[in-house]
């Protein structure tokens, strides 16, 4: 089976000037056929998750193992990464030479792609005269119509309006039987419905995965996702009942306590009491709400 694995991977990726970021004990393995998707709060590394898999990062101890040759990126730092290129070489490059390619020149799905993405009038311009957003469209165009086997799409739907990003999700559900793809996505909305993968990333680690995964496994990692981008604030206690709450064997009282996010109620109605020298176990199904309680 065509995979590639990380064993125990110790290293860096070079940031800008003398920054590193470092990755730790990173193990994952991606199989052709397999769609992930990682989650996580901004910072959390997932960026540096993905530009690892595919070889940019520096080993310093561990192993990377890949029988995938042919692979692409599209995030941020390959949108910087191709205009210091173009900067340091002083090119010229117009936007038609770096799309059409011996890959892709024949391809009814390039074709389909300039359309959509409305490169027709930018085909004669050049390359370093682009937008950073119509940059990462031309970016998007040469890695969905390059014959990929594996694809990393960085924040793909950025920047894009309504309509076009229906049209890229259709795009990518057709190529999905072909091509296998890696995404980070920070808007629950955007999450393809092909997803069989998903990866919990935070400080720099892959926390937890997930493999075509039940309804309920799904909404616990929702969950967990909506905690790191959401500040919490608990209520100020009211200073003329504090005394007569806490007197005597009760710790914690909770009365017609309710949790709720988005559209999702965790629970509601719920009173519990739990006093001095009582040891409580909480039962239920997955995502009946025992975390979060």
């Amino acid at each position: 089976m065509q995979s590639i694995t990380l064993q125990q991977f110790n290293g860096y990726l070079k940031g800008q000037g003398k920054s590193r970021y470092n990755i730790s004990t990173l193990n994952w393995q991606v199989n052709l056929g397999e769609h992930w998707l990682l989650l996580g709060g901004n910072g959390a590394g997932k960026s540096a998750l993905t530009a690892t898999l595919i070889g940019d990062a520096k080993c310093e101890s561990g192993k990377r193992l890949s029988n995938i040759d042919n692979l692409m990126l599209v995030s941020s730092d390959s949108q910087k990464q191709l205009l210091a290129n173009e900067l340091e070489h002083e090119k010229q490059s117009l936007v038609k030479d770096l799309i059409f390619t011996s890959q892709n020149q024949h391809s009814s799905l390039l074709t389909q792609l300039i359309e959509l993405f409305k490169f027709d009038t930018l085909l004669n311009r050049r390359f370093r005269d682009l937008s950073t957003g119509e940059t990462r469209k031309l970016l998007l165009i040469n890695a969905l119509s390059s014959s990929c086997d594996l694809v990393v799409l960085d924040e793909p739907f950025d920047g894009l309006d309504a309509d076009s990003c229906l049209q890229l999700n259709q795009i990518l559900v057709d190529l999905s039987k072909i091509i296998t793809f890696v995404f980070v996505l920070n808007r629950l909305d955007e999450i393809p419905a092909f997803i069989s993968h998903y990866g919990y990333v935070s400080q720099g680690c892959l926390i937890h995965t997930l493999a075509n995964p039940s309804v309920e496994q799904l909404n616990d990692l929702l969950k967990l996702l909506h905690l790191e981008h959401t500040t919490l604030s608990v209520p100020k206690p009211d200073s003329t009942q504090l005394q007569s709450l806490f007197a005597g064997e009760t710790l914690v009282k909770l009365n017609n306590a309710k949790v709720s996010y988005s559209d999702v109620t965790v629970f509601k109605n719920l009173s519990w009491t739990i006093k001095k020298h009582q040891h409580w176990q909480l039962s239920g199904a997955n995502g009946s709400g025992k975390t979060c309680l």
